[in-house]
């Protein structure tokens, strides 16, 4: 819709997943999220690494998460504390300022 909407909806998205989602990715109307090969084309063709990655460090993480270290577990029960770790949102869009030369008017 603009610049910059599906990075917002890759991070809200992120937000509302919690502790779930490491990874979040966002596609364009025409990639079928539930199809997986779709969705990593459209990461390999559509998505820069330097642009399109947005690295949330520092994210809620819970016991149940795996990429927790067990010592990190174990301190958190003798002195209880927040557990961290971090997340991406990869958006896999076509970049909006390109919109009419990807959408063709006409």
């Amino acid at each position: 819709m603009y610049a910059g909407h599906s990075k917002r909806v890759g991070l809200i998205a992120n937000n509302v997943t919690s502790t779930i989602a490491r990874y979040t990715i966002v596609v364009d109307e025409d990639i079928d999220p539930s199809n997986l090969s779709q969705v990593i084309w459209a990461v390999a063709t559509r998505a820069d690494p330097e642009r399109s990655i947005q690295i949330l460090p520092r994210c809620g993480a819970t016991s149940a998460d795996t990429i927790v270290s067990p010592e990190e577990k174990r301190r958190t029960k003798v002195t209880p504390k927040p557990l961290y770790s971090s997340r991406a949102v990869i958006d896999a869009c076509q970049p909006f300022e390109w919109k009419e030369e990807w959408y063709p008017v006409g």
